[in-house]
């Protein structure tokens, strides 16, 4: 009996601490995009020609939410910990909570090169670090405890490649705001030749950016990054429309998960076409942001759904 109530007992403070690391890091997430888009001024009011000042963006953005970000950012680390101690005493899902500590101290780590505004890979790293350390604690958190999950059906593949879908997505949408690409395309296209030989540069890790009259420069390769992210979300809205459209649920849980999704995408897109047509301003990029997340999260809950439908 005693042994029973420890096993409940440590079961109870494994999925509190796993709901406190998915809030803190999706608090941690929201933050670290507004502080980032405050710095470079988007959406500013003589845009583009104020956007992206170097001077502006190497100081980076202070007051509260600065100090929200970071005291936020302390206490993910106590959590993780935490949950590693739990999972280690459980014996169960050890290497999840290893991959969640390291993720930690990685972003720890790119944390001190912050803000490093010409550099991309440093932005990179963040969002995506970040992004993957969220959608980790989700896919515990969100696992039902009770079933098991089922054979690995042509609907629990497609899920799975549904979460590498939406977070590929994420990363290009980091790619990009590194780039600080935003004006490349004013309107809903990106017009103008680019050269295929510029290609290489857009993609390029080490790449480091340029700078023309104080303020980060634009050249072909943001024109190309840019596309690469518009592209990326068109795929991204058809492939996860025709997963949850074509794949019928046969679950209840299946079922509000896919409709879940489905509104979380819907408002993702017409929020990401909005602000390109409002000319980025802040409230909406934040907003692109956290749904980023959000959609990230309603993803990893449809897999564990089909997994078991």
């Amino acid at each position: 009996m005693a042994s029973q109530m420890s096993t409940a007992t440590a079961a109870n403070w494994n999925d509190r601490l796993l709901g406190l690391a998915v809030a803190l890091t999706l608090a941690v997430v929201v933050l670290s995009a507004y502080l980032r888009i405050a710095a470079a001024d988007l959406g500013c009011a003589a845009w583009p020609a104020c956007y992206a000042r170097l001077s502006a963006v190497q100081e980076g953005a202070r007051g509260p939410a600065r100090a929200m970000h970071r005291a936020t950012a302390s206490t993910i680390s106590v959590v993780v910990l935490g949950y590693l101690i739990v999972a280690l005493r459980r014996r169960r899902d050890r290497v999840a909570a290893l991959a969640m500590t390291a993720l930690t101290a990685l972003l720890a780590w790119v944390g001190l090169h912050t803000p490093s505004p010409l550099e991309p890979w440093v932005t990179l790293v963040n969002v995506a670090g970040g992004m993957a350390l969220l959608a980790l604690c989700g896919w515990l958190w969100l696992r039902p405890g009770a079933a098991a999950a089922g054979p690995w059906s042509r609907r629990r593949l497609a899920a799975a490649v549904g979460v590498a879908v939406v977070y590929t997505q994420v990363a290009l949408g980091a790619w990009a705001a590194a780039h600080y690409a935003e004006p490349a395309c004013p309107g809903l296209w990106c017009p103008g030749e680019v050269s295929a030989g510029r290609l290489a540069d857009a993609f390029d890790p080490t790449r480091r950016l340029s700078v023309a009259e104080g303020r980060i420069a634009i050249d072909e390769a943001s024109v190309l990054v840019q596309r690469a992210h518009r592209l990326g979300a068109f795929v991204t809205f058809l492939f996860l429309s025709m997963l949850v459209l074509y794949a019928p649920a046969r679950t209840a849980a299946s079922r509000q998960a896919g409709l879940a999704l489905l509104a979380v995408l819907s408002v993702q897109v017409a929020l990401g076409i909005g602000a390109s047509l409002w000319g980025y301003p802040m409230w909406a990029a934040v907003g692109h942001n956290a749904l980023a997340a959000v959609l990230l999260l309603a993803v990893v809950r449809l897999y564990h759904a089909y997994a078991r439908d």
